[in-house]
C-alpha cells in the first residue's frame, strides 16, 4: 500500500500556476529528501520507496510525495507506532521542517497551503465505513 501526502495549490490562473509548477516541484523534492532523512533505515527498503509527483491540471497544481508499495506496506506503522512498536515518526516531521520558503512564500508554513494529516486510503474508507 502506497501512502500519499498531496499539498495543492490553487491559483488565479493558467498563466500563474505554470509560475507555481516549478516551486512546488521544489517543495516536493525537499519534502521527500528529508523523509529520506528521517526515515530509520535498518533493511533501506522503506527508503527507497519514497517518490514525488508534480502536476499540473489547469490552475491547480499538485505534488504528491508518496511512501511504500505492496512489498513495503508498513511506512504507517512505522511513522505512527504500533501497541508493540513505539512511533519513528519520519513523513509529519518532514513535512513540519517544510517551510513556505520552499514555495518563496511568506507564511505560516506548510499548514497554510492544505496539508492537515496524512492519511492512507484504507483510513479514510474505514472512517467512511466503507471498508475492513
Amino acid at each position: 500500500m502506497t501512502t500519499r501526502i498531496r499539498i495543492t495549490r490553487v491559483t488565479d490562473g493558467d498563466e500563474i500556476a505554470r509560475q507555481v509548477l516549478p516551486h512546488m516541484e521544489a517543495l516536493g523534492q525537499a519534502v521527500g529528501s528529508r523523509m529520506q532523512r528521517l526515515v530509520p533505515k535498518r533493511t533501506w527498503a522503506l527508503h527507497d520507496t519514497i517518490s514525488t509527483e508534480t502536476e499540473r491540471k489547469g490552475s491547480r497544481v499538485t505534488t504528491t510525495v508518496g511512501f511504500g508499495n505492496d512489498k513495503v506496506d508498513y511506512g504507517l506503522e512505522v511513522e505512527r507506532g504500533t501497541s508493540k512498536m513505539r512511533a519513528q515518526p519520519f513523513a509529519r516531521p518532514a513535512l513540519a521542517q517544510s517551510r513556505a520558503g520552499d514555495l518563496n512564500y511568506r507564511g505560516a508554513g506548510i499548514r497554510r497551503h492544505g496539508v492537515r494529516t496524512i492519511t492512507s486510503r484504507r483510513t479514510r474508507l474505514r472512517a467512511r465505513g466503507a471498508g475492513a
